[in-house]
């Protein structure tokens, strides 16, 4: 444990797990309550869409969209999940109490299995971390 009550180690299997889902994953981060990134992965004969800069600065984008939500927790209830959709790929957010998860898909998945494997994904994460 790291003083926060998660297990880093349990970090590269909760990572590969998600990326099992389905041959649609395209990439996984996670990324602390401060916007820096704990562990990225990209799944195998997938490439990039951007460089190591730019996965700095999308995951301390992401952390910052996670504080623009929580301004609204007292009234609306906490985010959980956030589904975006980029012309090149599906972006989905997963809110833990450290921070965040968040994956990639290809662009061209029916919003069904999108569903799907946000569901799948839920549930790694909650027998997993929570």
């Amino acid at each position: 444990m790291d003083g926060r009550g998660w297990e880093i180690t349990s970090f590269p299997d909760i990572v590969n797990k998600i990326l099992a889902i389905d041959d649609a994953m395209r990439h996984v981060g996670i990324i602390d309550n401060k916007g820096k990134i704990i562990l990225s992965k990209m799944k195998e004969n997938k490439i990039a869409l951007h460089n190591t800069e730019q996965k700095a600065r999308i995951s301390y984008d992401l952390f910052l969209l996670k504080q623009m939500f929580d301004v609204f927790d007292e009234t609306l209830g906490k985010t959980s999940m956030i589904h975006l959709v980029r012309e090149k790929i599906h972006l989905l957010i997963f809110y833990i109490s450290y921070g965040l998860i968040y994956v990639t898909c290809e662009p061209n998945m029916e919003p069904y299995k999108v569903t799907e494997i946000s569901i799948k994904i839920q549930e790694i994460i909650s027998k997993d971390i929570y």
